[in-house]
C-alpha cells in the first residue's frame, strides 16, 4: 500500500520525527508544571515549533506535493478535509493543555480530562468517518496494489 498521500518515505518519517519530538517535549514541558514556569513554557514553545514544522511539512510537501496533483477532485478534497479536520482538532489541544492542570488551572482536570477524550473522538472517529462516505460513495481512495495510483484509475501493473 502507499503511504500517506503516496509522499516519499523520508517525508513520512520526518513528519513522524516532528511529532515525537513534538510530544517528548510537550510531556517534559507539562512534567515541569508550575516549579518552573519560565522553563515550562520554554519547552512548551519547543514543543509548538516542532507541531509547526509537522503541519508544514504535511501542507508543503504531502497535501500539495506531486503525488496529489494527479489525484481525482474528490480524492483531493478528501485530503483536504482530512487536513484541516487533523490541523483544527490538534490544535485545541495545546490549548486545552494550557488551560489545564499542568499550566494555568483555568480548568479542571475532569473538565480536561473530557475535553481530551472528545478532541481523540473527533480527530479520529472524525477522520475514518471522512474517509468511509467518501470511498463508500465509489471514489479510488487508495492505490492499486503494486504500484502507485498513476491518476488515470489503473494501476501500472
Amino acid at each position: 500500500a502507499a503511504p500517506v498521500g503516496d509522499a516519499p518515505s523520508d517525508v513520512i518519517w520526518m513528519v513522524v520525527g516532528f511529532d515525537m519530538m513534538m510530544i517528548v517535549c510537550g510531556a517534559v514541558s507539562a512534567s515541569i508544571g508550575e516549579r518552573n514556569l519560565r522553563l515550562m513554557s520554554l519547552w512548551f514553545f519547543v514543543a509548538s515549533l516542532f507541531y509547526c514544522a509537522m503541519l508544514f511539512t504535511l501542507q508543503t510537501l504531502v497535501a500539495n506535493g506531486p503525488s496529489m496533483a494527479g489525484r481525482p477532485a474528490e480524492v483531493q478534497e478528501l485530503f483536504s478535509r482530512i487536513k484541516w479536520l487533523t490541523v483544527c482538532v490538534w490544535s485545541i489541544y495545546p490549548v486545552v493543555t494550557l488551560l489545564g492542570r499542568t499550566a494555568f488551572g483555568q480548568i479542571t482536570q475532569p473538565t480536561e480530562t473530557m475535553c481530551i477524550c472528545v478532541l481523540d473522538v473527533i480527530a479520529k472517529v472524525g477522520m475514518e468517518t471522512l474517509v468511509i462516505v467518501t470511498c463508500s460513495s465509489g471514489v479510488e481512495c487508495h492505490a492499486h496494489h503494486g504500484s502507485a495510483y498513476d491518476g488515470s484509475g489503473s494501476s501500472g501493473a
